[in-house]
């Protein structure tokens, strides 16, 4: 037993689990939208706050699709681009509005290539889980004697952080926005030319 939390043990021992897969394990097969969403649910699951929540949505994916955060599909099929992509937009938007995960992407993906992108999401993603796994299995922490108010503060803590970094996250994207949004809107419509 990890802590005094019955719900939570069960969630660290499915984080202990929990491995995003990289792209070359990523389906090779197109899938249809209903795949996707069963895949998606898995694939993301630890990032769930209950059981019931529901990550990913059709109609989530379709407003993704319609406002260019996801490239859209051919004949209704998706691809490994747009599982790699959802799996991004899936695991961040908890963390940052879609408009900014839109900006952040594109970005992205006009620098790099869709697969280099989400190999080193995953990285980071991975390098992230267990540096949290480090911090939570810290002899003080999750002692099973741990009281209520100690397991508050180590959430207080952790919220803090996050949100830290979501506003620094912010900050660099809106930056991003300022000194390269227009040129690059720019440079887009001279390309459509």
């Amino acid at each position: 037993m990890y802590s005094n939390l019955p719900e939570f043990d069960n969630w660290l021992r499915e984080l202990d689990a929990f491995e995003l897969l990289d792209w070359e394990r990523l389906p090779d097969i197109e899938l249809y939208m209903d795949q996707v969403i069963s895949y998606m649910e898995r694939q993301v699951a630890v990032f769930r706050l209950t059981s019931e929540e529901k990550i990913v949505t059709p109609s989530m994916i379709n407003n993704y699709i319609k406002d260019g955060v996801v490239p859209k599909t051919v004949k209704k099929k998706y691809s490994k681009e747009h599982l790699s992509i959802l799996s991004i937009v899936c695991t961040l938007k908890q963390i940052l509005p879609i408009q900014d995960l839109h900006r952040m992407l594109e970005f992205l993906i006009n620098e790099g290539e869709i697969p280099q992108v989400y190999q080193e999401f995953c990285e980071m993603q991975k390098e992230s889980l267990e540096s949290m796994r480090e911090e939570l299995n810290q002899p003080t922490h999750l002692e099973s004697q741990s009281s209520p108010q100690e397991m508050a503060l180590l959430a207080m803590r952790l919220a803090v952080g996050a949100n830290s970094a979501r506003v620094a996250s912010q900050k660099i994207i809106a930056s991003l926005m300022l000194e390269f949004g227009d040129k690059k809107a720019e440079l887009e419509a001279r390309g459509k030319k």
